[in-house]
């Protein structure tokens, strides 16, 4: 049975209004859940005013993914600096670059801003970029795949390099997205194999073997 919203647009406002952060908090989830767009200008403003706390990394996290959600574009600006300080291991750079992607793409299957961002990226934007793959059910066309699959090939080095225990290595979410994909093609099984004997990658046998019978690993 399909969730429903229980709580009124103004019952909302005055969550995200509350001096408490956990009420804050409640209101931007349930906005990015049920994707309530008539909030997104007083979800905006309450998050301007929670950047301004460096403390607060958890609550602005939520506000950006929802913002993210309902694909608030007055935002744009904000996450376009986060993403540019390219901070390495970082919750908030990777949950605005999750958002950008979603905002910018033209659809869903859309990939040109992760292929964008993958460029220069290290490893928080590029876990932001390709979990959106992974979550949002990403089935791009053939063509973008193959450059989908090049682009994440030529940072490999850089993701070895970056990656540590306790964080996500980026090419999982790539993984969890080609649950769905043609996993025939040869391109897109030679990648699998490729992760099946990487070092790190190699180890997660439970991730490999779901992705290899078509079951999706990552949800939101």
């Amino acid at each position: 049975m399909a969730k429903v919203l229980k709580e009124s647009i103004e019952d909302l406002k005055l969550l995200l209004e509350s001096s408490k952060a956990p009420e804050r908090r409640k209101a931007a989830k349930l906005i990015g859940e049920f994707e309530v767009v008539e909030l997104g200008d007083v979800l905006y403003q309450a998050y301007l005013k929670e950047s301004k706390n460096l403390k607060a990394w958890e609550t602005q996290c939520i506000m950006i993914k929802a913002l993210g959600k309902i694909k608030y574009e007055n935002v744009l600006q904000e996450l376009s600096s986060i993403i540019e300080n390219n901070i390495i291991h970082d919750m908030i750079t990777n949950e605005a670059t999750l958002a950008f992607t979603r905002i910018k793409r033209e659809n869903k299957n859309d990939i040109i801003p992760i292929l964008e961002l993958l460029k220069e990226g290290n490893l928080s934007v590029l876990n932001g970029a390709l979990k959106s793959l992974a979550f949002d059910d990403v089935v791009p066309e053939i063509k973008d795949i193959y450059k989908l699959i090049d682009a994440v090939n030529l940072k490999q080095t850089l993701i070895k390099e970056q990656h540590k225990v306790g964080v996500f290595d980026p090419r999982e979410y790539l993984l969890s997205a080609m649950s769905k994909w043609d996993r025939k093609d040869p391109e897109i099984s030679s990648f699998i194999e490729e992760c099946f004997k990487d070092e790190y990658l190699g180890k997660r046998h439970n991730l490999i073997e779901k992705v290899s019978k078509g079951k999706k690993v990552y949800a939101e």
